[in-house]
């Protein structure tokens, strides 16, 4: 299976490490930076954020090999409450 999302590392503060996903055009995936910002205000450690990050990386690089749109399946999920 190709990679074609990216987990990029961001430094804040200079000492406080944060994840984004970057798409096959190099900007940040919405959904999971999002997600990634709510693990962060639940005081998170950066080792889940990362491990969260990767694992969401698989998800979306699986959703791209199969040529599905992500954003059916969430549209999805947000009309099933």
């Amino acid at each position: 299976m190709e990679d074609v999302m990216k987990v990029q590392e961001v430094l804040l503060d200079g000492s406080k490490k944060r994840y984004l996903l970057l798409d096959e055009g190099g900007m940040p995936l919405v959904p999971v930076m999002k997600y990634l910002k709510y693990l962060d205000a639940a005081e998170k450690s950066s080792n889940t954020l990362k491990t969260y990050c990767y694992a969401l990386k698989q998800f979306f690089d699986y959703f791209w090999e199969v040529k599905k749109d992500y954003k059916g399946l969430l549209n999805k999920l947000y009309m099933d409450d």
